[in-house]
């Protein structure tokens, strides 16, 4: 046998896999095509239910697209709080000619890839105006599908350029979509994701998420930032493509009342912790901008009641430049940020196309011009009445600009009252009652998930405090409260039987405390009692 037969074989082989590695750097790939998605896509079907094909003469029809914003989440039916179903009651009793009709076709978790998938499908009921609503949910599923699209270490590096052969394979005859495309109005996945979820945020522990998503570095976010052009210029094309005009609309955001999602670690953590502690706790007002120079740069709490605190004391721009840097600065950006809105504006403005801010109409209700929790749920859901006031805003601007084919001039009272009407008629006393502390219930989750479980406690709180009694919301609070007091060590030396009575006491004195109207003072004296607060 020749001697140099295993070294020739090795460098063969060497050279083979090399050359097949390099190979498939030329097959064009875009790695956040590849994202898994969290969220089926709703039925156009379902949505545009009673419209008729082909389109009958003397109809104009305006087509809502969007996330849970748009769906008029979490009000149920669906759609009953949306400003794009509200938006067409309003204009209702109005002399149209042609008759205004318009539909929401929308979903929660929904990014701007799905929303081409929408468009494409929608185009099918001969929309006259499309209405696209982007820019909150542009990191969601990076964050929730915890699949990092940039590989990290070199192992990981080639064997994601190794599998790049997968491409191909996708690119054959029925093995492979653009877009992930679920089944009409199958939200199985979400759901069983939606379990998956609750079940690690009962794992989790302070500063430590349960997702390997986190942290989301600012490559990724690049990544993200170009997909979210991609997408919009695709559903630029398409509407040119169907002679359909086009409106973009950016998402709300409640700038000046919701916390970040995230925090990282550094600085002075403890006293930032006991200060957070007290804007929840309704002790606000008692902070001092003096109290808040501490060591923490780069911080988003730390940044967020600085701008809490400068808006108490009238200073407007000082509080808008602290807001903006709290929402670019946090770690969990599962909504609108600065760079996602200059990407939204300018991609609009080079396609030509019409851009609305959501937000607009209530930084002009706010007091200081500052969104805050007035017509706001959380950082991007509006109550029903936010949702009247957005039917509005769109309303007006729509018919300004000549998109909505009124006979007569806009008139504000008469929409209002029409709005109104519809909200009274469409949704429950107990929809309107629990819309908040069901957004709380939710938000408190997330909190755990993200081992921010000091920000999830008034979440948490309120939600328990306001939803009819439901264990599981009893057994987050507490299983977040004791964390956040750091007491768990008093479990930790008990015996199964005392942890167990232990357990049982601090869960009969949340009941008295919840049924008394005193649970905001228990939960106080219960972070007060704990070792080294004393």
């Amino acid at each position: 046998m020749n001697g140099s037969f295993p070294g020739r074989v090795l460098l063969s082989f060497a050279i083979g896999l090399f050359g097949v590695i390099a190979a498939l750097q030329l097959i064009p790939f875009v790695r956040s095509s590849e994202l898994p998605s969290v969220a089926a896509l709703p039925s156009v079907e379902d949505a545009l239910a009673g419209l008729e094909r082909p389109k009958p003469a003397g109809e104009f029809r305006v087509f809502t697209i969007g996330a849970s914003l748009s769906q008029g989440f979490p009000y149920s039916p669906a759609y009953a709080a949306s400003y794009g179903k509200l938006m067409g009651d309003g204009l209702a009793g109005f002399v149209q000619a042609p008759r205004v009709v318009t539909r929401a076709i929308a979903r929660p978790a929904l990014d701007s890839p799905k929303l081409v998938e929408l468009v494409r499908r929608s185009l099918a009921w001969e929309p006259d105006l499309l209405i696209v609503t982007l820019g909150s949910n542009e990191y969601a599923n990076r964050l929730f599908s915890s699949k990092q699209l940039l590989p990290r270490s070199l192992l990981a590096q080639v064997d994601e350029r190794l599998g790049r052969a997968r491409i191909l394979w996708r690119e054959l005859p029925g093995h492979g979509r653009r877009w992930p495309a679920p089944g009409p109005g199958d939200a199985s996945a979400e759901k069983a994701l939606a379990e998956k979820l609750v079940a690690r945020a009962l794992k989790a522990e302070p500063g430590k998420a349960q997702l390997g998503a986190l942290p989301f570095d600012r490559d990724e976010r690049e990544l993200l930032l170009g997909r979210l052009r991609r997408s919009m210029q695709e559903i630029d094309a398409l509407a040119r493509a169907a002679k359909v005009p086009l409106v973009y609309c950016q998402a709300v955001y409640g700038l000046g009342a919701f916390w970040p999602w995230g925090h990282e670690s550094g600085g002075q953590d403890a006293e930032i912790d006991r200060l957070a502690l007290r804007f929840h706790l309704g002790e606000g007002e008692e902070v001092a901008l003096e109290d808040l120079e501490l060591e923490g740069e780069g911080r988003a709490d730390l940044a967020f009641m600085r701008g809490l605190v400068l808006r108490r004391l009238g200073r407007r721009e000082e509080a808008l430049d602290e807001f903006r840097r709290a929402r670019d600065l946090d770690p969990v950006p599962i909504h609108r940020t600065g760079p996602i809105d200059q990407v939204v504006q300018e991609e609009a403005k080079r396609l030509g196309r019409p851009l609305f801010d959501l937000n607009e109409p209530f930084c002009r209700l706010a007091r200081d011009g500052i969104p805050g929790d007035e017509h706001f749920l959380d950082y991007g859901h509006l109550s029903a009445s936010g949702h009247r006031i957005a039917a509005g805003y769109l309303a007006r601007e729509l018919a300004e600009r000549k998109l909505l084919p009124l006979a007569a001039d806009f008139d504000r009272a008469a929409f209002d009252r029409a709005v109104r009407a519809s909200i009274a008629a469409s949704i429950s006393a107990d929809e309107l009652r629990y819309a908040w502390p069901r957004i709380a219930a939710a938000n408190g989750n997330y909190g755990l998930l993200f081992g921010n479980f000091r920000d999830a406690l008034p979440y948490l709180l309120r939600c328990f405090q306001e939803l009819p009694m439901d264990q599981s919301n009893a057994q987050r609070l507490l299983f977040c409260l004791v964390h956040v007091a750091g007491r768990t060590g008093e479990f930790a030396q008990d015996d199964a039987e005392q942890a167990t009575a232990r357990s049982l006491r601090l869960y009969q004195e949340l009941l008295q405390a919840r049924k008394e109207q005193r649970l905001q003072d228990w939960v106080r004296s219960y972070l007060q009692a704990a070792p080294g607060k004393r």
